[in-house]
């Protein structure tokens, strides 16, 4: 287990300021993110999400495993769990079943290595051979979203899903130095 868990649900989303950017109640416009690497140049840049599942991180979380939420849709979005209901076009709010929201979409897990996720520095001689340099052990990084399509060819330029994804991928190839708000192209 890697201490992150993906609901069996869709996020939706009441909140009328994503239909005002080409969003609607099956397409979250998300403008909070957590705390993070991933995030941090985020800001209040929205990302939009097709049909995203609620992923959050395990109340336990296996020893060695560190984890958080990344983004979050409103305090007017639930996780809809009857999906046969919401395929013939049909939702409303269930206390019973249903979660409010702020819901989780993505979330970021570090596993082993030191408590900042990357390898400590040696300062030792050149001399050293190579294989010996990498055998310190790295954290092992992984980021889980509700939806893939966050970041396909008609999303990615949209917004800030672009920035979104590839501030992730830099974060998980350890390149923090390349996090950054992109210019729009055109």
């Amino acid at each position: 287990r890697d201490g992150i868990e993906v609901g069996n649900d869709v996020a939706i989303e009441t909140n009328p300021l994503g239909r005002l950017v080409g969003g609607d109640y099956l397409m979250p416009v998300v403008m909070t993110y957590e705390r993070h690497a991933i995030t941090k140049e985020l800001g209040n840049v929205m990302t939009m999400f097709p049909v995203v599942r609620s992923v959050q991180v395990a109340k336990e979380l296996p020893p060695g495993i560190t984890a958080q939420g990344l983004a979050m849709t409103s305090t007017e979005s639930w996780a809809e769990t009857d999906l046969k209901a919401l395929h013939e076009g049909q939702t409303a709010f269930d206390p019973d079943s249903d979660r409010r929201g702020p819901i989780s979409i993505a979330a970021v897990a570090t596993i082993g290595a030191d408590k900042s996720g990357t390898s400590a520095s040696t300062s030792e001689s050149s001399e050293q051979p190579e294989p010996e340099k990498s055998a310190t052990p790295h954290a092992a990084r992984l980021v889980v979203f509700g939806d893939s399509e966050f970041a396909n060819n008609n999303l990615f330029p949209v917004q800030g899903n672009g920035n979104l994804f590839l501030n992730t991928v830099s974060w998980l190839a350890e390149e923090e130095d390349l996090i950054a708000i992109r210019q729009r192209k055109g």
